[in-house]
């Protein structure tokens, strides 16, 4: 395959992979040289850095996530009917996705940082970075760089709770634009 990859959707694709990949890594391409790195700019490896501290952030939480993956099979990442079967919706989404049982995410890899996120009913629901209550149901989020979609149900675990704290955190004191 042929492209050459923006520093938006290199962007992109680090902040997802800071929420959905076990393992942080960079994918180079087979063509290194003729595309964008995580490390052709400052401000790339500004980004870079900065979402592998959020996958860090997410490391307790992870480790439990991987602990259920042995006991009961579960994979980390989850479709949403994982955890609400009776909701048709979350059975129908392919765009986005869970971390757990307690954060939803959904990814942007388009340019106009805005997208339509669904959050199942019967819970509360909270952005991750701003802490702003986002009700259940279909929602349309605009999403700069450096602020993923991201949510998180308020009766979520200890361990999820200790790791919005820490992600938190990490938004308040980012150094990229």
């Amino acid at each position: 395959m042929r492209y050459k990859r923006s520093a938006e959707l290199l962007q992109r694709w680090v902040e997802y992979s800071s929420i959905a990949d076990a393992v942080m890594r960079t994918h180079p391409s087979s063509n290194p040289n003729a595309t964008l790195q995580v490390y052709s700019t400052p401000e790339l490896l500004a980004h870079f850095a900065h979402f592998v501290r959020v996958h860090s952030a997410l490391s307790d939480y992870r480790r439990i996530l991987m602990e259920e993956s042995q006991t009961k099979g579960w994979p980390l990442v989850r479709a949403m009917g994982l955890h609400y079967p009776a909701d048709q919706m979350a059975w129908q989404l392919t765009d986005q996705f869970m971390l757990g049982r307690d954060f939803v995410a959904a990814p942007i890899f388009a340019s106009n940082h805005t997208r339509a996120v669904y959050l199942p009913a019967n819970e509360v629901w909270a952005d991750v970075w701003t802490g702003n209550h986002i009700p259940s149901g279909l929602a349309q989020v605009t999403a700069p760089i450096g602020s993923p979609p991201l949510y998180i149900r308020q009766k979520c675990s200890s361990v999820a709770h200790e790791a919005v704290l820490r992600l938190r955190k990490l938004k308040n004191t980012a150094t990229f634009s």
